[in-house]
């Protein structure tokens, strides 16, 4: 696993984090508008990962609610893109972010997910 630029983050400031798998490697991207407890949907090495690269970018704590969609516009090698949904709707800062996945996304990936994301995940893709 690495962290990297990744443009989604960049360039789209509602993006707060997105989980990408390209050669066989799993990428993160955040940035400094990221919420910094995203480290928290993680477990093991991930987790670390992803809080590194958190502190690299300056992140700051949130205190935001998920909410989990399946998105049919994402193949099976973006795993996670997790955006502040009401941002981009509104212009208002709801405290909310949507976590996004693909409805084909490789189970095993969930690993890397602390238990109750991997099993809410598990869930919306068992009802969707």
């Amino acid at each position: 696993m690495t962290a990297l630029e990744q443009p989604p983050v960049r360039e789209d400031k509602t993006v707060h984090l997105a989980l990408a798998v390209e050669s066989a490697e799993l990428r993160v991207a955040v940035g400094p508008q990221s919420d910094a407890r995203l480290h928290e949907l993680f477990h093991g090495p991930c987790a670390t990962v992803v809080r590194t690269a958190l502190e690299r970018e300056q992140a700051q704590p949130g205190h935001r609610s998920i909410t989990y969609n399946p998105m049919g516009g994402l193949g099976p090698d973006t795993i996670l893109l997790v955006k502040d949904h009401t941002l981009c709707e509104d212009g208002e800062d709801h405290g909310e972010l949507m976590l996004s996945f693909s409805p084909s996304l490789n189970l095993h990936l969930l690993a890397a997910s602390a238990p109750p994301v991997a099993e809410t995940i598990r869930s919306v893709l068992r009802t969707a």
